[in-house]
């Protein structure tokens, strides 16, 4: 009976635990808010870091509270009976016999401190070997010495008390790159840019020992005679005198001390590039923007290097034939240049790209006389210098070719128009233009197109008037109404009771030789009806001449009765060609005696 009774407890209480775990573990809706306050501080093990979101079975297997471990090493090591999907500890984890929170937090196994007490020296790659911890890295430097000769375990870096023992001299670069120990800062002397002394060592200069790198004395240690500026370009002084200076050497001529540097001139001679420094910059003389264009003749061919002014400058520096204007523009004093008044030579094609020495001939000691005419030929534009120079008379007035007069550049007053040599070829009306006092066509002359004058006039003594006008200078034919229009004299019109033959369509295009056939030498007889066909209009003309009688009054159609142009007496109406549709009433009005 107490078997069975012990039996029924055991069974009710297992029961009970399920009941309990069920609803603990995986309460229903209702019941979750009461499952949250329970504080699992009371089983005495703390729900810490990662602990606090773990699912209560992770540890309670089959619902099994009691004698759950409390350790890490019954979830977190390989093959536990709690391990199954935990973080475990790995197969490269560094030999320890130290628990695992001896290191390690429930926030995370990464980020691990160990406890170094007890370490023994010189085993420090044991561990830090790069798998099982950080170890030496592919930079470092070649040492066989123990990690722990120069890094402590508080932190790998900065590393310190490094033995330099049985370091070679000249080596030290072979660390001190930046990289594997430290190196030359970002402001170090750029002394490897200068050849002399671009293979030197670090302790060529530093020469304090190991414990520090300053200070360091270059110009102490190894000899520079050139390129200063390689280094002491940015620290120079910002000042006129030193801007734009690149060769310190120029003027310091010692390493030992920079101040009282100054320019010893006493070398200097003809080969020398005075103007590489006598620019004008950094406080410099050099030579102005009205100094005489040189060319590449150096500043010592004029001054002196005891005295920069006055030059002595006397033309034979350089080779000065035909370059005369480049100095003398006006623009480089003393150089004198040309005067206001100057002959406009450079605007005449023949004398255009002349030099002032083309004319001037005098040389170097005086500019005039200068002839122009007996060193250069010149056979037009005259007037491009000579026309502000021609006499106000109405002969000159408007013209602006003088040699279409003046033949010869040796004198002016002998000019006079030769016409001898003028021929049908010749453009009188470019002179004859009625301009300047030159006769030019009028106003009334007969319009003869771009026919020379020398067609009709005479080029020679009094045979310009009267012209000689024949008809056969220009094409006449059907063209006699262009001149004859009463307008251009003597060349006659039509009279005033001329037949009006223009306002018939048949004849309104007609010209006068249309009718008038007799040629140039008679206008008169003309035959009209003979010469053009004309079939009605005939009242345009014959209107104010058809007799003055009743038959006629009133009627303005000639060709209605008259039927040929041939004879007017033979008129009368042909009735032979009207039918029922002709408006006989039009006619037989009873009036005009019809």
């Amino acid at each position: 009976m107490n078997r069975v009774a012990a039996f029924l407890l055991r069974a009710l209480g297992l029961a009970l635990f399920c009941l309990i775990a069920m609803w603990w573990l995986a309460p229903p809706a209702a019941a979750q808010g009461a499952a949250s306050d329970f504080d699992h501080l009371r089983t005495g093990f703390a729900l810490t870091g990662t602990h606090t979101n773990a699912r209560c079975e992770s540890c309670h297997v089959g619902g099994i509270f009691k004698g759950t471990p409390r350790d890490c090493e019954s979830c977190h090591v390989s093959g536990a009976r709690l391990a199954r999907a935990n973080v475990v500890k790995t197969t490269t984890h560094v030999p320890t016999q130290a628990t695992c929170d001896t290191c390690h937090s429930t926030r995370a196994f990464s980020g691990a401190r160990m406890n170094h007490a007890g370490i023994a020296r010189g085993t420090c790659t044991t561990c830090h070997n790069g798998v099982q911890a950080s170890g030496k890295s592919v930079d470092h430097f070649r040492t066989t010495a123990s990690c722990d000769t120069c890094h402590s375990t508080a932190a790998w870096r900065p590393a310190s008390n490094f033995d330099h023992a049985g370091v070679a001299p000249g080596t030290c670069a072979t660390c001190h790159d930046g990289t594997r120990a430290t190196g030359r800062g970002n402001s170090h002397t750029p002394f490897q840019l200068v050849p002399a002394i671009a293979g030197t060592a670090c302790d060529t200069c530093h020469k304090a020992g190991f414990t520090t790198w300053a200070p360091a004395r270059l110009h102490t240690s190894v000899n520079v005679t050139a390129q200063c500026s390689t280094c002491h370009l940015p620290t120079r002084p910002a000042n006129a005198t030193h801007a734009g200076k690149t060769d310190c050497e120029t003027c310091h001529k010692s390493t030992t001390g920079w101040p009282g540097a100054k320019v010893v001139h006493a070398g200097f001679n003809a080969a020398t590039d005075c103007a590489g420094c006598h620019n004008g910059t950094g406080g410099v003389t050099g030579k102005g923007i009205s100094h005489i264009p040189a060319g590449g003749a150096n500043c010592f061919a004029c001054h002196g290097t005891s005295s920069w002014k006055p030059s002595k400058f006397n033309h034979s520096q350089g080779t000065m034939a035909g370059q005369c204007a480049s100095c003398h523009s006006g623009a480089f004093p003393p150089a004198g240049g040309k005067p206001a008044s100057h002959t406009p030579y450079q605007l005449v094609s023949a004398s255009a790209g002349a030099n002032c020495d083309t004319c001037h001939k005098a040389g170097y000691t005086a500019w005039t006389p200068a002839k122009f005419h007996a060193n250069v030929s010149v056979t037009a534009q005259c007037s491009t210098c000579h026309l502000a120079l021609r006499p106000t008379n109405a002969t000159h007035s408007g013209q602006t070719a003088c040699e279409a007069c003046h033949k010869a550049t040796t004198n002016w007053s002998a000019g006079k128009v030769d016409h001898s040599l003028y021929n049908a070829a010749t453009n009188c009306a470019s002179c004859h233009n009625g301009t300047g006092g030159v006769t030019g066509k009028h106003a009334t002359h007969i319009p003869v197109g771009t026919t020379n004058c020398i067609a009709c006039h005479s080029a020679t003594g009094s045979g310009w008037k009267p012209s000689s006008f024949n008809h056969s200078q220009v094409a006449a034919t059907a063209r006699c109404a262009t001149c004859h229009t009463g307008t251009f004299a003597p060349a006659d019109g039509k009279p005033v009771n001329h037949t009006p033959y223009q306002l018939a369509a048949a004849t309104a295009s007609a010209n006068c030789d249309t009718c008038h056939k007799a040629g140039y030498a008679a206008w008169t007889p003309a035959k009209l009806h003979t010469s053009v066909n004309v079939t009605a209009q005939c009242s345009t003309c014959h209107l104010s001449l058809r007799p003055t009688n009743a038959t006629h009054t009133g009627q303005t159609l000639c060709e209605n009765c008259h039927k040929s142009t041939s004879t007017w007496s033979s008129g009368k109406v042909d009735h032979g060609t009207f039918n029922a549709a002709t408006n006989c009433a039009s006619c037989h009005n009873g009036s005009s005696g019809v």
